[in-house]
């Protein structure tokens, strides 16, 4: 996934582990030079669309006005992390 909007400086990253610790999800987070967010990850269908909806209620601060999403064939991942 790749988030534009108010998603950097607003607790996206920390919010985003949470929620993958919430789904027992592994992947990773990070901002983007270009002010995105990017999130890679894995886990069931129904899991990944939770944590998407969870998401976009957000934190009282998140504001997310795009999104990008793509499936891909990658690395196992074995936890979730924010990536700096």
């Amino acid at each position: 996934m790749l988030l534009y909007g108010r998603v950097q400086g607003v607790g996206l990253r920390y919010f985003a582990a949470q929620l993958a610790s919430k789904y027992s999800m592994c992947g990773y987070v990070k901002n983007n030079s270009d002010s995105s967010v990017e999130i890679m990850l894995q886990g069931s269908d129904d899991n990944i669309r939770r944590f998407r909806n969870e998401l976009f209620h957000g934190n009282g601060i998140i504001r997310i006005e795009d999104i990008k999403e793509e499936r891909v064939d990658g690395e196992s991942l074995k936890d979730f992390t924010i990536r700096y």
